[in-house]
């Protein structure tokens, strides 16, 4: 297929040819506008193709609150989504021929300053798109089947939603972008890693080339010299130096803070760039009291000259001036000019205090907590290093976070060019952890007026991390786990469970999670049977009740497995009250009632509009457990005319007395008795419970039978009985001049009979 591309110029045109390297940098300033882009018309003997592939170096320098939009490609006012792509820090976005495709969502996997090589190849033969991230295969899609136009407008930096304009400000981008380039066939797998990896020369595209393609730029629009190296090469080590003094622990620890490690050179390049950042710092760095070091490194010796990394990697370099091993010496660091560059031991239990650097493992980024911004790249910040001073924090959008030398930290809006809140430290240490904050524009911040103060939360921490007050990350699962982790303790404070509404009325029941009446479930557990007393006809009973429900009205915050952990003040909340209809109330007892939340959800979303990172659970997910025991004689009206071979059925009458049945109804019951079955004078046979409605409230009945364990009383009664009166009744064969005899047995007879009766009654 040959396809012949005409490409239309407007004004102020930018072009290159031969072998310089350059880039469009886009709204270096952050200032979001509609009126930044570079644009060209494409025309072509060919009406389509079928057949795309679109490569790009990019890198981001500020996001947009929602999508950055890299190009889009318009046709026609009403097909101006024949091909977008847009970036956000968890995924790309493209638009082919009309229809919206996006890359799996991770978490963080775009970062601004950091260049990306993305790749998007269409295939008509198999009706499938596929994203390409720095070379590998990342995502792919089924695709209708539908030609690309090739006659319309193709513009950079903006989303299109007309030919050649309809631009948005809170659309465009903010970053670099070299080496775009358009081709109507499918690139090849090894094709687009070696473009990745810069081992070939990049081919020029044949529908937009980079080099011989002339753009008309509008707006905030600028060329930049690039080196293939700049681009092609990752930045391998990022550190940044922090101009305070401290204990080798204090600063391992403070490290260990932002996600990275105290700086180690690898190789001699990069020994020489961390020290020409750290030696401006000589005299607010070294002690009064030491001669010769000022700053610490990340090389600690394990033993026999052997010096590792942080994590025990062996390094195969170092830069000591003297050999010699020093014995309880296994700590380095940066030796003061003229030793240019050298480093020397000390103990790692020295009281000496140095500056240091943190170098990033991987990427560090930092979320600010508590700013009230609806989309989540509105949080995130990465350290920015400025030569000689404490570094600063530049946020993936609009926030920026600067120290004025004069103890106090300020945020600034950078689109409105104006600070929103500072922060005041005696320390002029990082604000990191969470901070009282004072808002300095009128409802710039969370609505706020000037002069408010507000609680912000910066830290390093996991998604899956919780932020001490003081900076430090543990698992959210030790938050409120009654063991203490931080090293402040704050991760066991502020553990309520309970997260109420203001308007919340505890005297009300909540509505029903599906229409009608609040359903409540009960589990009656029976655990004996003090007495059956059939003079009386009363039944005491040793049971407890569990009832559970859901009110939609609640949240509740950092719940464990183990219910018993998530206690709730009753008082606090609506509890339903409960009468037993049919017991003795003057002798009826019960414990205190002890309301607890089942976790049968995973929590919801973390907002970090909130200043602390609390699992927060929804109170239509998570029921409400309210458990009670009681001991209580219950009336049971007995039949006792077939006695001792009678069957007793008694009952025991619960009522939700908090509302009518038309707002409060029982709904699943269980009942259960796990004791002995076989009791001294009766076998408890089946129990079960059922719902009835007994003056318009809602009752459970739990029933229970009991059948008479007759073969006691005919061994206690009918048979002592009978042998007593076989023996009375042999007396009468006694003879008659044994008349004493005779009367003996029959006293006697009466006598034990008597006894016998009283013992039974």
């Amino acid at each position: 297929m040959v396809v012949m591309v005409v490409v239309v110029a407007a004004a102020e045109p930018i072009s290159w040819t031969g072998n310089t390297k350059r880039g469009l940098s886009f709204q270096s300033e952050n200032l979001p506008t509609d009126d930044s882009y570079a644009s060209l018309y494409l025309t072509s003997n060919m009406t389509s193709t079928a057949d795309l592939s679109m490569c790009v170096w990019v890198k981001v320098l500020h996001f947009k609150e929602s999508s950055s939009y890299l190009l889009s490609y318009a046709t026609s006012d009403l097909n101006n989504n024949e091909m977008n792509l847009a970036i956000k820090p968890s995924q790309l976005m493209i638009a082919i021929g009309g229809t919206y495709l996006h890359q799996k969502k991770t978490p963080l996997t775009y970062l601004p300053d950091v260049w990306y090589h993305i790749c998007f190849v269409t295939s008509q033969q198999d009706s499938r798109g596929t994203f390409y991230l720095n070379g590998k295969k990342s995502t792919s899609f089924k695709l209708p089947k539908r030609d690309i136009l090739l006659n319309g407008s193709l513009t950079l930096g903006q989303e299109a939603d007309k030919v050649n304009g309809g631009y948005q400000a809170q659309q465009s981008f903010s970053g670099i972008i070299t080496g775009f380039n358009m081709y109507s066939r499918q690139l090849r797998g090894e094709e687009v890693e070696a473009l990745a990896g810069c081992e070939v020369e990049e081919v020029e595209g044949d529908l937009v080339g980079w080099r011989t393609a002339v753009w008309s730029v509008n707006g905030d629009v600028t060329q930049v010299d690039l080196s293939v190296e700049e681009y092609c090469t990752p930045e391998r080590f990022r550190f940044t130096v922090f101009p305070q003094r401290r204990k080798y622990t204090v600063a391992h620890v403070f490290c260990t803070k932002l996600k990275t490690s105290l700086a180690v050179p690898k190789n001699s390049e990069e020994n020489t760039a961390l020290y020409d950042a750290s030696v401006i710092l000589v005299e607010r760095c070294q002690p009064a009291n030491h001669a010769f070091l000022y700053f610490w490194l990340g090389a600690y010796e394990m033993d026999n000259g052997i010096w590792t990394d942080a994590k025990g990697s062996r390094l195969n370099f170092t830069n000591f001036d003297d050999t010699t091993i020093k014995k309880s010496k296994n700590c380095s660091g940066f030796k003061v000019p003229p030793y240019t560059e050298n480093w020397d031991q000390i103990s790692c239990t020295s009281t000496y205090e140095f500056c240091m650097g943190c170098e990033e493992v991987e990427p560090t980024v930092l979320k600010m907590r508590g700013l009230c911004e609806q989309y989540l790249q509105s949080t995130y910040l990465r350290l920015e290093q400025h030569k000689g001073q404490m570094p600063a924090f530049r946020g993936f959008t609009k926030y920026y976070i600067s120290f004025d030398g004069n103890h106090t930290w300020s945020l600034i809006n950078m689109w409105s060019s104006e600070a929103v809140a500072t922060y005041f430290t005696y320390e002029s240490d990082l604000p990191l952890g969470r901070r009282d904050w004072r808002t300095t524009a009128d409802f710039q911040l969370c609505d706020k007026p000037a002069g408010e103060k507000h609680l912000l939360s910066l830290s390093a921490c996991y998604d899956h991390e919780y932020t001490c007050d003081e900076g430090t990350c543990i698992n959210l699962t030790q938050r409120c786990d009654l063991r203490v982790d931080c090293p402040d303790n704050t991760d066991e404070t502020g553990c309520d469970k309970l997260s109420r509404p203001p308007e919340y009325l505890h005297s009300l029941p909540p509505p029903g999670v599906e229409l009608g009446p609040l359903s409540l479930n009960t589990s009656v557990t029976l655990k004996g049977f003090s007495q059956v007393d059939i003079r009386d006809m009363k039944l005491t009973v040793d049971f407890s009740i569990i009832i559970t429900w859901f009110d939609l009205r609640l949240r509740y915050k950092n719940l464990k497995d183990l219910s018993d952990l998530n206690f709730i003040q009753p008082s606090l909340v609506w509890t339903p009250s409960l009468e037993l209809v049919n017991a003795d109330f003057p002798n009826t007892y019960k414990t205190a009632a002890v309301l607890t939340v089942v976790r049968q959800s995973p929590p919801e979303e973390d907002d970090p509009r909130l200043p602390a990172h609390d699992e927060l659970y929804e109170g239509s997910k998570n029921p409400l457990r309210l458990n009670q025991k009681f001991n209580a004689p219950f009336s049971c009206t007995m039949d006792l005319r077939n006695f001792p071979f009678d069957n007793q059925h008694c009952s025991l009458l619960l009522r939700l007395t908090s509302a009518r049945s038309d707002f409060l109804r029982w709904h699943k019951m269980t009942v259960d008795y796990p004791g002995e079955v076989l009791l001294t004078e009766y076998e408890v046979g089946k129990f079960s419970i059922d719902r009835q409605t007994i003056d318009e409230y809602s009752v459970a009945r739990v029933k229970i039978n009991f059948s008479r364990r007759y073969g006691y009383y005919l061994l206690s009664a009918y048979l002592p009985t009978v042998m007593l009166m076989i023996i009375s009744y042999a007396s009468l064969y006694c003879k008659r001049e044994s008349r004493d005899l005779r009367v003996m047995m029959a006293l006697t007879t009466l006598l034990v009979l008597y006894a016998l009766y009283q013992q039974t009654l």
